[in-house]
């Protein structure tokens, strides 16, 4: 591929359209300047645009005609700052991720979560505004999100993979009203050293993945943790404060143990 998506492909009459197309790859173009929006693609359920380092902008109407699209990534794209897609059509998504795109703002990312009634899975950040700022993910549409996922309990959320930061000191507080989770990983929370009480809200939460917390010493008090009744798996990894404190062994008032004893599948190291 060059500089440009292949125009030939995009400039196919409206009456000849790839019926069968369903799943369209972009991977490791790395003259790749330009991404034209992607027309007569009806039909089209799966596009992932992956290691495209010469990407910068990915066009807001890219996917206008893309109504039947389910899976949509754009991973490792690192020199992109902008996809202002109106998610509004693509109201099929069942999977989105967005993430190792370092320079890609928050403010020019994806808007219209309210839209993606069907949405399963969301994969996100880091951003590059989140680098200047003690918390993360201040303008990303969390109120579209929380409405599409309330709006219906079968049609709801349940993963959410969240990647921050060294530096970060506190979870977008936004995720508590995520109540339809059930799996939830955390990555790359450097600076937390307690999470917050609110973690009892996600009733419906199975696994709960933690990576590299560094400075995580305490988990949410023992109420909140009792409260994830349908919790079968927590695995932390890279937390050397937080695997000392949660063994029997353990004890005065930094001890953890009592908070995860009751987990059938406890993974800590």
């Amino acid at each position: 591929m060059g500089d440009q998506f292949p125009r030939w492909l995009m400039d196919l009459p409206t009456t000849t359209p790839p019926p069968k197309l369903a799943c369209l790859e972009f991977n490791y173009c790395h003259r790749c300047r330009e991404l034209l929006p992607l027309q007569n693609f009806a039909s089209l359920k799966e596009l992932e645009i992956a290691y495209c380092d010469g990407l910068m902008n990915l066009p807001g109407d890219m996917l206008h005609s893309c109504t039947s699209l389910q899976k949509l990534g754009v991973i490792g794209c690192y020199n992109l700052i902008s996809f202002p897609l109106d998610l509004q059509r693509t109201p099929s998504l069942l999977k989105l991720e967005l993430y190792e795109c370092p320079k890609l703002k928050t403010s020019m990312t994806p808007k219209g979560f309210g839209f993606l009634t069907s949405l399963r899975k969301l994969r996100i950040g880091p951003f590059s505004d989140d680098h200047e700022n003690s918390s993360i993910y201040n303008e990303f549409d969390w109120s579209g999100l929380i409405s599409s996922s309330s709006s219906s309990s079968s049609c709801a959320l349940r993963q959410l993979d969240l990647i921050g930061l060294p530096h970060v000191e506190s979870l977008p507080h936004q995720i508590q009203h995520l109540t339809t989770l059930t799996s939830l990983l955390l990555r790359d929370f450097g600076g937390i050293k307690a999470l917050p009480d609110w973690f009892g809200n996600f009733a419906a939460l199975e696994f709960l993945h933690l990576r590299h917390f560094t400075e995580l010493g305490h988990l949410p008090s023992e109420d909140a943790m009792r409260s994830l009744t349908k919790l079968k798996r927590l695995e932390v990894y890279g937390s050397p404060l937080l695997k000392e404190r949660c063994t029997p062994e353990s004890s005065g008032p930094d001890s953890q143990w009592s908070k995860v004893s009751h987990i059938q599948d406890l993974r800590i190291s």
